[in-house]
Order: structure tokens, then sequence, then C-alpha cells
């Protein structure tokens, strides 16, 4: 490479009309550098800071490149104390990576306080203000000095503001025979006050064994006083060194109880000792010691003492020791050897069997594929925890039989009958997920075997790791060929259906690929999609994409999907049915919900007291709102109002607010209704419905209906007919069928009614709504049309032809007649 050549050409270039640099100079700077840029860097420092020296400059430019924020971090450093020196800026901005958080905390920092070392080891790591403002706390610099100040408080920003407080704190409850020093260095760091309170708790025996220098060693990053109490318990005779290894990190005494009970199986070997029992204790009192002891109790009898203690250390039971023992056994199966063959596996058996909860590493090893390295059969099954079981029936002697089976073994020998590549197999069946079936099990290796056919191994890996089915790789397969690998595999990688890629195809074409991905990748709905092209600004932010891949689908509002009544115009008490589709704030139909509360309400304004009847509250199914029992009281023009909520109360409130407004502003949807004929209709209507009871109420004197034959065809003769000519429609629409002769005569056809005598016919103990077929409160004209009907349906002049019939028609229109006059009258 010749880029440090161009490096030192330049910088000799530049050194002619600014600061000259020696040949070792140039050398030393360059031969590090891989580009060529950081003598860009040198170059804007001659201008903009001339006082650097050489060494400085270096320092500061060596890692620089045109991206690089060293150069602005010196320009935004806060004015210096004259004791610092001018290489100060280099010294403090020439880290890789300089930061504006750390600048931040060198501005909030009392400069004058502190030498310029201190304030480099305050800010120069700082993630924020944090450490400035520990280092400025007036209560502990007026009993710190400022490197102690400095040791304490740096690079404490990691920690947050509270947590820095409490190092302060922690700083103060020390034990008062801790000197100033030892409180900072007992307790620099930690977000917490125990390791003061565990240095308290170290008692007057322990003080005098360890000193403060062992009691700082013991107790620094404590979280209890765990350590101190586990010290106590370690015999009097055992070395600080090894109580200090031993309790650092505990928080009971049960390291110190593992301790002395593993000193005969350990033969007082105190390393070992240390080594098993050491950080036990986690879960309790005896809890972790007494797994321990058990263990090493349980461990094959010819392991050595190392390897067992290696085996068993923070075991909770004895299941790392039975594992050992089956790998133990069934080795000396495989190989029919002696226990010495077995031994040269030790270390094998060890690093499968350390801290399992269950045999299955070791079952896993002896089940995994032979074509598979010793040390794929390892890097498989280290860390496994998951047996299949399968039962299978006896023949009928026998009470059947269980069969366990490594989930890794099992998965590893589908994918090497597929001829994956062994690598690719070991890595995509070290599975930690719990399984009941084997398409669970084999899902990792559908999903490799389906993959595109130009992924690499290893985005196939990142694609297929943890998949349940072949779906990911369906899903990548259908992502456009514009997309590439990478970002195709970060879109699909646990993908359950194609959602993730119908998400891209629903998003702005301004949006980029790298952008659409990081939106779309393991969404469940197409909400996102929905929320980035509602934004009204054609640049998408990071921020926007973060808000959008949050957003959730909310029930805002309603789309009036359909109205439906019986007849051409909506009458007072006639049923309707409204249907409604559930939408979200992004417009788009809800079909998936079931659990919305929609309820249905007249405006008050306007609505002269007019009541809605029937079911106003339903609840949503497959995102649409039915309403199939609502009718309206009275004639009028209303608003009627929809309203949507996860409660019956939600929607209530609403509907209050509604009604305190006189408005219809907290509906969802609203609907205008014309309850009630036309004018011009209801006057047509009106004259109808008289001539017809004028022709009824005079048939004894004009006879003006007869029946001719079986066909029961009624007719209305001229001149009565011309009467009657506007009103065919409402014959029409009563179910019959009106022609007129060239006499000018109007022939009426229409059901005899023969067919359905005797079935659900019109009795005496049927009140007058029931015999005229309606609701109770139906409206006058409701009642003369029911009439007509049916009464021209069951005069006994048109079962003339019918004589065993025409008495019970008779007694039928008796009963019909009876019911009209009851509720109209006959004028």
């Amino acid at each position: 490479m010749d880029h440090p050549a161009k490096c030192a050409k330049a910088i000799l270039k530049a050194a002619k009309s600014t600061h000259p640099w020696t040949t070792d100079e140039v050398v030393s700077f360059c031969k590090s550098s891989s580009t060529s840029h950081p003598h860009e860097c040198v170059k804007s420092l001659h201008s903009k800071q001339s006082k650097l020296s050489v060494p400085a400059k270096s320092q500061l430019c060596i890692h620089s490149s045109p991206t690089s924020d060293n150069y602005s971090c010196t320009q935004s450093l806060p004015k210096l104390p004259k004791s610092y020196p001018a290489d100060f800026p280099a010294l403090f901005c020439g880290t890789s990576s300089p930061t504006s958080a750390s600048t931040s905390c060198l501005s909030s920092l009392k400069l004058n306080s502190f030498t310029h070392t201190e304030a480099l080891r305050i800010c120069q790591s700082a993630s924020s203000s944090t450490p400035a403002a520990c280092a400025n706390d007036k209560s502990i610099q007026s009993s710190l000095t400022s490197l102690q100040i400095s040791n304490l408080c740096g690079g404490s920003g990691v920690m947050g503001e509270d947590a820095t407080q409490e190092t302060v704190k922690c700083v103060k409850k020390t034990p008062s025979y801790f000197k100033v020093e030892e409180s900072v260095r007992l307790c620099s760091g930690s977000p917490t006050t125990h390791p003061a309170s565990c240095a308290t708790a170290v008692d007057n025996k322990l003080k005098r064994k360890l000193g403060v220098e062992g009691t700082i060693l013991l107790c620094r990053g404590a979280q209890s006083t765990g350590p101190a109490v586990c010290a106590s318990a370690v015999p009097g005779k055992v070395s600080n060194t090894t109580t200090i290894e031993l309790c650092k990190g505990a928080d009971s005494n049960a390291p110190a109880k593992c301790f002395k009970e593993s000193a005969k199986s350990m033969r007082n070997d105190e390393d070992l000792m240390v080594s098993l029992c050491k950080g036990g204790g986690r879960g309790g009192e005896g809890d972790v010691s007494g797994g321990v002891l058990e263990c090493l109790e349980a461990a094959p009898f010819t392991m050595g003492r190392e390897s067992k203690a290696r085996l068993c250390n923070g075991a909770r039971d004895k299941v790392p020791a039975e594992c050992a023992e089956f790998m133990w056994n069934k080795g000396i199966q495989v190989a029919k050897g002696t226990v010495e063959d077995a031994r040269l596996n030790e270390e094998h058996v060890v690093k499968l069997c350390s801290g399992v909860s269950s045999i299955a590493p070791a079952l896993c090893y002896f089940q995994a594929p032979n074509s598979l390295s010793k040390a794929d059969q390892e890097t498989l099954c280290e860390g496994e925890t998951n047996i299949y079981t399968e039962r299978k029936e006896g023949n009928g002697k026998g009470k059947g039989k269980e069969t366990s089976t490594s989930v890794a073994a099992m998965c590893a020998s589908e994918g090497l009958k597929h001829n994956l590549d062994h690598s690719l197999v070991v890595r995509l069946c070290r599975t930690h997920v719990s399984v009941d079936t084997k398409e669970l099990i084999f899902g990792p290796i559908s999903c490799a075997i389906s993959a595109p056919f130009n992924f690499a191994p290893n985005q196939v890996l990142d694609l297929c790791q943890g998949a349940t089915n072949g779906f990911p790789s369906t899903c990548a397969k259908r992502v456009d060929n514009s997309f590439t690998n990478s970002l195709k595999v970060k879109l699909c990688t646990n993908s359950e259906d194609f959602t993730p890629v119908e998400c891209i195809d629903h998003l702005p074409s301004t949006l980029t690929q790298e952008d659409a991905v990081k939106l779309c990748a393991e969404v469940k709905t197409l909400t996102p999609a929905y929320c980035i092209s509602s934004l009204t600004t054609s640049m998408v932010t990071n921020r926007d994409i973060s808000k959008c891949r949050k957003a959730v689908s909310t029930a805002t509002s309603l789309e009036l999907k359909s109205v439906e009544y019986e007849g051409d115009a909506l009458l007072p008490g006639t049923n309707m049915v409204i249907s409604l589709n559930l939408v979200d704030q992004y417009g788009q139909f809800r079909n998936w919900d079931n659990d919305t509360y929609v309820s249905a309400k007249i405006a008050v304004k306007g609505s002269g007291g007019a009541v809605l009847e029937g079911k106003r509250v339903n609840v949503t199914e497959n995102g649409v709102a039915l309403f199939d029992t609502l009718s309206v009281d009275k004639e009028g023009n209303f608003s009627l109002g929809f309203y949507v909520g996860q409660t019956v109360g939600e929607v209530e409130v609403k509907e209050e607010k509604e009604d305190e407004q006189f408005s219809d502003k907290a509906a969802a949807a609203s609907l205008r209704l014309r309850v009630g004929m036309d004018p011009t209709e209801a006057r047509m209507a009106g004259i109808c419905h008289g001539l017809f009871d004028s022709f009824m109420c005079s048939a004894e004197d004009d006879e003006p209906v007869r029946v001719d034959n079986m066909e029961a065809i009624s007719l209305i003769p001229f001149p009565s007919s011309t009467k009657f000519m506007p009103c065919v429609d409402l014959l029409e629409e009563a179910g019959f069928t009106v022609t007129q002769s060239w006499i000018g005569d109007l022939w009426l056809r229409s059901s005899s009614g023969v067919e359905i005598l005797g079935l659900g016919l019109i009795t005496k103990d049927m009140g007058h709504w029931e015999r005229l077929g309606l609701e109770v409160g139906a409206s006058k004209s409701m009642i003369k049309k029911a009439y007509f009907k049916k009464s021209l349906e069951w005069h006994p002049d048109r079962w003339v032809q019918h004589p065993h019939l025409r008495s019970k028609a008779a007694n039928i229109f008796e009963l019909i007649s009876e019911a009209y006059r009851g509720l109209t009258g006959c004028l």
C-alpha cells in the first residue's frame, strides 16, 4: 500500500509553509496510517492550533479521517486554565471517537479546581455531564482532594446521576477507621452503597485478619453484606487471599459452608476447594452449597479432583454429575475399552456437563450423526437442554415404550440428510427452545433447505436460526430482487407470513430500501406502513420509523356499508338493517376486530322527542357492526349517531358528550334519516286507501269484486276501475299482478290462498295487530296497507269455486275486517 507514502508527501509539502517537521517525526506519524487523510487534520491544525507541538498534532490526528470528530472536538472545548499544557486539546480529543458528551462534561467542570490529568480522568470517557456534577459536589470537595475526587467520579457518567450520588453516599458511609483515600478506592464506580455496608459488616476478628486493604478487596463491588458474612464463616487458618477469592461476590455463607464440607473430597486442596465453591450461595444460604456437595458426591468415582471441582462448581443439584456419569459409562460402552480410556475425555465431559439442568448434552453427544467431527458434536451439544420424548404403544403384551431423543441431534440428522453444510447444520440446530412436535424441531432445517440459492451460509444462518418452519425463506424469495440478500434476511427473519413483504408493498416509493426494511422487519400487521404513508412530509426520519413501528391500529371511526328496510319509504316502526365497517386512525378496515362495542343513538337536537327502538348496542364481528332491529317511532328528519368504545360504559360516555354538545362530533359516524312518506307519495296513498275503504264498505250495493274461475282473478269493472288507475303501483306492491282490458276493466291476479288454508291461519284468539301481521304501534298507513292486502286475499267472493273452503275464508275475512275496524274504523 502507498498510503503512508502519500501521507508523508502531503505532510512535507504542508510543512514548507507552516511548522517544520523532522524526517523522524513524519515517519513516526505516517507509518501507522492506512490512509493519507491524517495530513488534512494536521493541515487544519496549522492555522487553528499553531501552538500545538508536533507530537501533540500527531496524537490528535493519527486516527483522523474526513468524517472524524477529532478536530471539531478541539473547537468545542471551553476556555482552559493557563496552567493546562498547550497540547491538552490533543490529549483530550485524540481518542478514536470523541463525543459531544465528553466536551459537555469538561465545560461543566470547575477546571481551576483540577489539574489537566485529573480533568482528563473525569471527563475524557464521560457519556454525560454527570462526572462533572459529581466532581463539583461541595459535600465531597470539602473532604476529598482533587485527585481523590477524580478517582471517585471519573467515568461515572455511565451510571447516571442518581447512581453517582449513591457513590458519594457510599464514601460517607464507610467505617470510621477508613481513610478518605481508602473509602474512595472502596466505592469508586459503585452505583450503590453496598460496598460500604459490606465493610461495616466485617467484624473485629475478620478486620484484624484482613486489614483495611483486605476488606477493600473483599467488599469492592459487593451487592450485599454477603461477602463479609461468608468471610466470617471461613476457618481462621485459611489464608486471606483464599478467603477473599472464595467470598468475593457471595450473598451468604454458602461458599464457606461448601468450602469446609468439601475438604475431605478435595483433600484440603484450597485451590480446588475455592474453584468448587467460590461465588456460591446465589440462591440463598445452603441452597447452592448443598447442590455442590451433592454433585461432588455423585460424580464418577474415577474422575479427577480437578475435573470434579469444575464440573460441580455452582451446581444446584446432582444433575451435572448424572450427566457426567452417563457420558462416562456410555463412553466406555462405545469404545469397548477401560476406565482409563474414558479418562482421556474428562475435559470433554466437564465442558458438556458443567452447569446443566438435564442429561440432554450427554444424550445429544451420543445421538449426534457420526459424520460430524468430534468438535462439531461438542459444539452442537454444549448447552443443549431439550429432549423429545415419544411413546410407542405395545403389541398387547407390554405397556409400550418411551424413547428419548436429543432435539439438537434429531435436527442435525435431518439437515445432513439434505446435504447441508456441516458447520451450518451445527449452528442451526443449537436450539434452546422447548418443542413438542418434530415439525418444530426441523423448522430451521426446513427453512435452510428452501433458502434462496444465492444466499451465503452465514445469511442462511441468520435467516433460519430459530425458525419454526420454512416461511422465512418463502418470505425472502418473495422480496423484490432489487433488495440485497442482507436486506432480505433482515426483513424476513422470524416471519410467519407475508406481512413484512406486504408492508414493503404498501410504502411510499420515496422511502429507501434500508428504511423500508427498518420499518417492516418482523411486523405482524400493515399498520406501520399505513402510519408512514399518512405522514405529510416526504422526508422520513429514523424517529418517524421508530414511531410507526410501534403504531397500533385503533378503532376510531365507522364507514356506512348499507341501510336496508322494506318498502319504498321508511315509515315509523319500520325495521331497519344498518351495516357499518369499523376503520382505524389511518382509514383501514379492521376486518379482524371482534370485540369493539358500537352504539346507535338519535341526536337530541331536532329529534322532537323521537325514540330509537330496538337493540342499540352491538359488538363488531370481523370488523362489521350490524344493527338489524332498529326503528324510529315518529315521522320526521333525524340524525343517527354511532359511537365506538372498548366497553359499554365508554360508548355511553361518548353519547352523553354528544347530548351536552348538541352535535355529532363525538360520533364515529352519522346518518341522516327521513322517516315517513314523501308528501306526494303520502297524498297518493291516502287517496288509494280511501278508495279502497269506500270500495269495500259499499260491496253489498255495488258488488265490485267477483271471482270468475279457479284462477282466482279479481275484477274491478269499468268505470270503477278509472278511480283505481293511479293506485296500480300500490296494488302491485301488495302482491297483485294488475292488467287492464281493452274496455277499461282492471284484472287483479294473486294467490287464491287455497294452498295455505289450514297453515298458520288467522284465528279468533289473535289480537288485532297480529291478525294484520303488524308490530304493535304500527302507523295508520301501515294498517291500511296490511288490511288492503289481506282483505283482497280472503274476501269470500274469491272462493265461490271452492264452497267447502268459502265459509272458512269468510270467517277469516271477518276477523281481518274486525281488526281493521277496531284499529281505525271504517269511514
